[in-house]
């Protein structure tokens, strides 16, 4: 959804503006982090590699400082007069603290609930809804997350030296790391408060960044008022509907029938 709507609002952006968009990619047969630009469909863009190969702790999947250098350097390249955030899932929230540095105005698009749950959806691991953000909830559906990359840690220790070199260059070494983390998130979490410690340190970080942005859009008022609740001023955050482009609708045509027929457009959340 988030990529949908960036690509057609800087599609018409470009029509007044020039728009450079910068995004992730997952590529495990490029190296980590590599960076390269292009254009895609008429759009000046650039990106980065980011399959979480590397990734060894639970603050790397919300804050890369690697990814941040990166995209300090593509913002020293490119001068933008604003950066328009629609996510940061998969780059790194502390891409906000280098657009400010440069004191560039920062506006964020909120399309759902990431900055203030992990998943995103406030949806816990069996589906049932949450409705605020809490730590040991917080810890119970992100245990997975958590126990992944301690897993990743202790099979490196373990397969460490030349042999552990050459096994990361293998499929048999992401195979490894895919059942140390299975086996590692279904064993019992017996670390909560080191784990409840790890939450409360992402929940402030981004507290942190979301302070230095100048302008949040929520597409709709119940997304508006939970992250008010959370902690952003009122008058930092405004609603603002999403836009379509109906006339890709106009040559349907309903047709009548005893049948009942169901369209879904949305995205699938599997239970871990």
């Amino acid at each position: 959804g988030s990529e949908v709507y960036t690509y057609n609002l800087s599609k018409e952006l470009s029509k007044r503006h020039e728009v450079i968009v910068f995004y992730r990619v997952a590529n495990p047969q490029k190296e980590e982090y590599a960076t390269e630009w292009g254009e895609y469909d008429g759009l000046r863009v650039f990106t980065i590699n980011n399959t979480f190969r590397e990734c060894l702790s639970f603050e790397l999947i919300y804050k890369n400082d690697i990814i941040a250098e990166k995209f300090g350097t593509f913002l020293d390249e490119v001068r933008p007069d604003v950066v328009h955030f629609g996510h940061v899932t998969c780059l790194s929230t502390s891409c906000i603290a280098e657009a400010r540095k440069r004191e560039i105005p920062v506006v964020y698009t909120l399309h759902d609930f990431w900055l203030i749950c992990q998943r995103g959806q406030f949806l816990k691991r069996d589906l049932s809804i949450c409705h605020r953000q809490e730590d040991r909830e917080c810890v119970k559906c992100l245990a997975y997350q958590m126990m992944v990359t301690e897993g990743r840690k202790r099979t490196s220790r373990i397969l460490g030296g030349a042999h552990g070199d050459l096994l990361k260059r293998t499929l048999l070494w992401r195979y490894v790391l895919k059942m140390a983390s299975v086996f590692y998130s279904n064993s019992k979490f017996l670390r909560e408060e080191k784990a409840i410690k790890e939450i409360q340190k992402r929940t402030e970080y981004i507290k942190e960044m979301m302070e230095k942005v100048n302008i949040f859009i929520a597409p709709s008022h119940f997304m508006k008022e939970k992250y008010i609740e959370f902690g952003i001023p009122e008058k930092k955050i405004v609603y603002s509907d999403y836009g379509f482009d109906a006339s890709l609708f106009r040559e349907i045509i309903r047709r009548p029938s005893e049948k009942v027929c169901f369209g879904y457009i949305g995205t699938w959340i599997l239970i871990s």
